[in-house]
């Protein structure tokens, strides 16, 4: 069977991604979004929750008074190479297969994905058809529904287990044999007046009233036209005058770090963990948020007892966990910003010439500290449009001096940050980010790799 890879579903599901696999004589689709259908009119429902689902196609699946429905959005390259050709819900021949009790199925497609398949009495459970790119993400769920199964069979119902591969207490079946039945395939949804919000005669009465209306206010407006001109001349203004004040404006709202803020991050970045009851450091990264520092710690699962709840338990104090879903965690935690001002003043900001004098020698001298330290091309401020009293934009003067930020990115290890000098020029930091690397320890080199986004305050951006 030739399969056809494709990106991330609309609705993504992390790792999960559904494939198309073209066998002898039809196509199959494994790794559909299946959800149940609850009350009558299992037809309309089924095309309403496909249009809400913004799915390409959906298939309506019945079985002793209960239905389910499974849909899919393909890509426009995808729909031109599924031409006028049926597509068919590959887990619904597990269903089946196995049409009371409680079935899973573990199967390898031929490009080494594995597609997980459960269903109960004949009917698709919800998050039951997914295809894993990570094999062992894949056994993890498998084992788990063995698990379920075990602890649920004085009282469960009856579970069996089937697969294309040779795993203990499984049955085994090949993907020929279990897909070998007649399917029904998967409707393309069209247009269809059950879709529309309002009758179509409401539409035709708004028109109507839109029009006498609109045809009332250009009678109005005729008369009126005269005083609304003269009182668009009263609220005007000077443009020098509005876009300096937006300036100014700017100007207040810009964060300013010193050397205590910069102490304060540098400790909360050598105090994050390693290692966590199991979990390993990959990287962190902090970005101002008004008076506070956000961060956030991703942390790779490696040890094979580790869990979710030791993670949590283990975490340092005033840290929130996070989980996506079974072989990475976050950390996240905030801290107040110290040494940290907001404001400056516009003519005081030192010029372009000034800032590669003094503050770019200081960046010179420590660069054996570092792997990298670049300054990109300048950038003016984002600058709100100044509008006058009738709600019209300010023309910006051809004169007006409008500061700028000098990108600054430091990259080497942690400890070089203690170096830097960030009171030489006016300096904010946009965020810094560590990656645990493998690398050997050396003047600009360590196991925590940093990158740091500032910028430097200029005070014209030309």
């Amino acid at each position: 069977m030739a399969i056809w890879r494709r990106g991330e579903s609309a609705k993504s599901r992390g790792p999960f991604s559904p494939v198309l696999v073209q066998d002898e004589n039809r196509m199959l689709v494994f790794g559909a979004e299946w959800s149940p259908l609850i009350g009558g009119r299992a037809e309309s429902t089924a095309r309403s929750k496909a249009a809400q689902f913004k799915a390409t196609h959906y298939a309506l699946v019945t079985k002793s008074g209960h239905s389910g429905l499974a849909t899919v959005k393909l890509t426009r390259a995808e729909m031109k190479l599924v031409g006028k050709r049926k597509i068919f819900p590959a887990a619904a021949a597990f269903a089946m297969f196995r049409p009371s009790g409680t079935g899973v199925g573990l199967f390898e497609l031929d490009d080494g994905r594995i597609w997980i398949v459960l269903c109960q009495n004949g009917m698709i459970r919800r998050n039951g058809d997914l295809v894993y790119t990570d094999q062992d993400m894949a056994y993890q769920r498998f084992h788990q529904l063995q698990q379920e199964a075990e602890a649920l069979e004085p009282t469960g119902p009856n579970w069996s287990f089937f697969s294309n591969l040779d795993i203990p207490h499984t049955e085994h079946i090949s993907l020929e044999e279990l897909l070998g039945v007649e399917l029904k395939p998967f409707e393309t949804r069209r247009f269809s007046l059950d879709q529309l919000p309002k009758p179509v005669k409401v539409s035709f009465l708004l028109m109507l009233i839109f029009f006498g209306v609109s045809a009332a206010w250009d009678f109005y407006d005729s008369f009126a036209r005269s005083r609304r001109l003269a009182e668009l001349r009263a609220n005007m203004q000077d443009p020098e005058i509005a876009w300096l004040t937006a300036v100014r404006d700017e100007a207040a709202r810009k964060r300013v770090d010193s050397v205590k803020s910069v102490e304060a991050l540098y400790e909360q970045l050598i105090a994050i963990p390693l290692e966590v009851a199991g979990w390993s450091l990959r990287s962190a990264t902090c970005s101002p948020a008004g008076s506070m520092w956000e961060c956030l710690a991703i942390f790779q699962r490696k040890g094979y007892g580790a869990t979710n709840d030791q993670f949590e338990a283990a975490l340092p104090k005033g840290w929130r966990a996070e989980f996506d879903p079974l072989g990475t965690a976050t950390g996240a935690w905030t801290f107040k910003s110290i040494g940290t001002k907001t404001g400056v003043t516009p003519e005081n900001l030192p010029t372009r010439a000034k800032i590669l004098r003094s503050p770019v020698s200081q960046l010179q001298s420590i660069l054996p500290a570092f792997t990298s330290i670049r300054l990109p091309s300048t950038k003016a401020w984002e600058v709100a449009m100044p509008f006058d009293g009738n709600g019209k934009p300010v023309s910006k003067p051809s004169t007006l001096m409008v500061p700028g930020a000098i990108p600054l990115v430091l990259e080497g290890p942690l400890r070089s940050l203690s170096v830097w000098e960030v009171e030489s020029t006016p300096t904010a930091i946009r965020t810094i980010k560590i990656d645990r690397v493998d690398a050997d320890v050396s003047l600009n080199s360590s196991p925590l790799k940093m990158t740091l986004n500032g910028d430097l305050y200029v005070q014209n951006a030309k």
